[in-house]
C-alpha cells in the first residue's frame, strides 16, 4: 500500500488513491478528455494504486502509482500524450498482434487505441498537450527520449519543492513549453543537471515529511539533521526554496489532501483532519490550502464525489 504520499512526485496534486475500480474508469476517461479506458488488475481492488493530476492552461501533467499489475486498454481522447516510465516495466500490443517492451519514452496520438500492461510497481509520468498547440506531430526520436528525459526527470525532482500552487503552474507550464518547443521544432536544449541535496537536508527532510506526530522545533530537527539551528535554515532555504517552518507546513498540508482524497464518507470532517495536523484555525487553514493547491479543502472533496457520481455507467473489469 502505498503511504506518505507526499514524499511522491506530485504528491501535493493526489486525486485517486485507495479508489474502486469505477472510480479509476471515470478518472482516466474525465482527465484523459473523453478516452474510453478499461481496467484490469492482478487485484480486486485499486488501493496500491494512486494518481497525481496538475493542469494547466498548456496541457496537463500525470503521475501514477501502480503497486500491483495493471492492464490499460480502450481508446485514447482528443489530445498528445507523452509518457515517461520512470520505474517498473510496461508492454505495449504492437500493430501485428503480438505484446513487446515500450520505449522508456512514447507518443500515443489523439483517439489512438492504447493497449498497456503496467508491471507492479510501476511509476511514470504521463503529460497530455492539446493538438492545437503542435504544429507537427512527430514520435520523439531516440535522439529526442535522450534529449527530453532529463528534462522531465529534473521537472520531478523540482516538483518536491514547489513553494505554492503559482510556482507549481509556472514551473509545469515552463516544462510543457520546452516539450512543446521541442516536438515542434525536432531540437531539444540541454538540460540543467542533476541536482543533490545535502545530506543534512535530506535527514530534515526525512523527519517532516514521515514523522506524523512530531511537532515542529527547529532545535530538535537541527539536532537530527547534525547541524546548527542557523545553518540548517539557510542550507534548506538554499536546496529547497523554503525555511524548514515551511516545508513541515506543506508536509502537513499534504497530509490532510490525502486524508480527504482518502474519505469516503458521507460527511467528511474537513476541521478534524486539519486540528489532526496542527491547524487550529479553520479560515486560516483553508486559506493556505487554497494556496498550495489552488483549491479549497471542500472542492477536493467534490472531485472526488463527482467521480463517484459517474461511476454507475462505467463498468471496469476488475480481476
Amino acid at each position: 500500500m502505498v503511504e506518505n504520499t507526499n514524499c511522491c512526485e506530485l504528491g501535493a496534486y493526489l486525486r485517486l488513491h485507495r479508489a474502486k475500480p469505477g472510480e479509476w474508469a471515470a478518472a482516466l476517461q474525465s482527465l484523459t478528455r473523453g478516452g474510453e479506458t478499461r481496467l484490469s488488475a492482478e487485484r480486486a481492488h485499486f488501493s496500491g494504486h494512486c494518481l497525481a493530476e496538475l493542469s494547466t492552461r498548456l496541457g496537463s501533467v500525470m503521475y501514477f502509482w501502480a503497486e500491483s499489475g495493471l492492464r490499460l486498454a480502450g481508446r485514447k481522447g482528443p489530445w498528445y500524450t507523452l509518457a515517461l516510465i520512470q520505474h517498473g516495466g510496461v508492454e505495449m500490443a504492437t500493430d501485428e498482434g503480438g505484446i513487446g517492451p515500450s520505449p522508456q519514452l512514447l507518443m500515443l496520438p489523439p483517439d489512438s487505441p492504447v493497449d498497456l500492461s503496467l508491471q507492479a510497481g510501476f511509476r511514470g509520468l504521463v503529460i497530455q498537450l492539446p493538438p492545437h498547440l503542435l504544429t507537427r506531430s512527430r514520435m520523439p526520436t531516440p535522439v529526442m527520449q535522450h534529449g527530453l528525459r532529463p528534462w522531465l526527470e529534473h521537472y520531478l525532482f523540482e516538483s518536491q519543492f514547489f513553494l505554492d500552487h503559482g510556482h507549481a503552474i509556472a514551473e509545469t507550464e515552463r516544462l510543457l513549453r520546452r516539450l512543446l518547443d521541442a516536438l515542434n521544432e525536432g531540437v531539444v536544449a540541454p538540460a540543467p543537471p542533476p541536482r543533490q541535496l545535502d545530506r543534512r537536508v535530506v535527514r530534515a527532510i526525512d523527519k517532516m515529511r514521515h514523522d506524523r506526530n512530531w511537532e515542529f522545533q527547529l532545535a530538535d530537527l537541527a539536532s537530527c539533521a547534525g547541524v546548527s539551528e542557523r545553518n540548517l535554515y539557510y542550507l534548506m532555504k538554499a536546496h529547497t526554496g523554503m525555511t524548514p517552518y515551511r516545508f513541515h507546513q506543506r508536509c502537513r498540508l499534504i497530509r490532510v489532501r490525502q486524508r480527504l482524497v482518502d474519505c469516503q464518507c458521507a460527511t467528511v470532517h474537513i476541521s478534524r483532519y486539519a486540528s489532526d495536523e496542527g491547524f487550529a484555525h479553520p479560515g486560516r487553514f483553508a486559506a493556505l490550502y487554497r494556496e498550495h493547491f489552488g483549491e479549497l479543502p471542500r472542492q477536493t472533496v467534490q472531485i472526488r464525489r463527482a467521480l463517484l457520481e459517474r461511476v454507475a455507467p462505467l463498468e471496469a473489469l476488475a480481476g
